[in-house]
């Protein structure tokens, strides 16, 4: 194959700025040397190929050859992780690039797997096997018993399939499972509680009574119960009670408020991954129930 010169212009992750021409046989190998030898590059950044004028400068041509995957190595992904449990803040672009390594694997298995669900759609699945691979399945993967991509695809397999029998089924995982369509019918019409009489010191006592109930008979709620019991939370105020977190309490403001932001909304109003945005509002829910339930012990 001939070699062809290439230019190449953009930053690092690191802040190294490339603005550098190198002979290589394809724009991904001109690519490759210029990463290897300053590391990865950010987005956006500029290749293309360069001709010869006669008095020898150099014209890049019209055809730009913009948007080169990049993959991220195993030990960046492994060292992205690293970031994200200590602090939850990693570069946007290195973010982008994260999530896009594991996308490819994630969206075909929900396409098999998560189908006639109600307790969470794809979108909020997928985000929550984002948190799992962060906080989970990475922290202990052992580079010795396979490679990394097989290892993910059946641990995000397996928690996919779990996920949707438990949804389905009471005691999903022994021979005495049961359908739990008629559980979640009673349960829907127990919790469905009347306020319209209620001050709002009574609407506060049914709420953390209902917190309790929810803590310990740990029902599977719809996605649309779930969401209204959250905003009942927050238009009460209780949320700011429960929590210490100030993070926890922003994200569940933000996702369940007045303004009824996505999650990926949420983390551009806060500059916040995805990601953080989606642990912080798990942990904030889980939190409240906890409180709840032992406040209206």
């Amino acid at each position: 194959m001939i070699e062809r010169d290439y230019h190449i212009r953009g930053t690092t992750f690191t802040g190294v700025q490339v603005n550098e021409t190198s002979k290589a046989k394809s724009a991904k190998h001109a690519l490759g040397l210029i990463q290897k030898k300053y590391g990865k590059l950010k987005n956006p950044y500029d290749i293309y190929t360069v001709s010869k004028l006669a008095d020898g400068g150099e014209l890049p041509e019209e055809e730009s050859l913009k948007g080169i995957p990049q993959l991220l190595a195993v030990e960046d992904i492994l060292r992205i992780t690293n970031a994200l449990r200590e602090n939850g803040e990693v570069d946007s672009d290195e973010y982008r690039l994260f999530r896009n390594a594991f996308k490819p694997m994630i969206t075909p298995l929900l396409q098999d797997y998560w189908n006639d669900v109600t307790i969470l759609t794809k979108e909020e699945l997928e985000e929550e096997l984002y948190a799992d691979i962060i906080n989970e399945f990475l922290p202990k993967y052992n580079p010795e018993r396979g490679r990394l991509f097989g290892y993910l695809k059946m641990k995000l397999r397996s928690r996919i399939k779990r996920n949707w029998k438990r949804e389905k089924y009471v005691n999903a995982e022994k021979a005495s499972a049961k359908a739990k369509y008629e559980i979640l019918d009673e349960y829907a019409r127990g919790i469905s509680v009347s306020i319209e009489l209620y001050s709002r010191e009574q609407e506060k006592n049914e709420a953390m009574l209902a917190c309790k109930r929810i803590y310990t008979e740990k029902p599977d709620m719809s996605l649309p119960q779930r969401r209204a019991f959250y905003s009942w939370i927050v238009r009460l105020g209780l949320h700011h009670d429960l929590l210490r977190s100030e993070q926890q309490i922003a994200a569940l403001e933000l996702i369940y408020g007045p303004d009824e932001l996505t999650e990926g909304e949420a983390a551009r109003r806060l500059s916040l991954s995805q990601a953080t945005i989606h642990i912080n509002k798990s942990r904030g829910e889980a939190n409240i129930l906890k409180n709840g339930a032992k406040k209206s012990l």
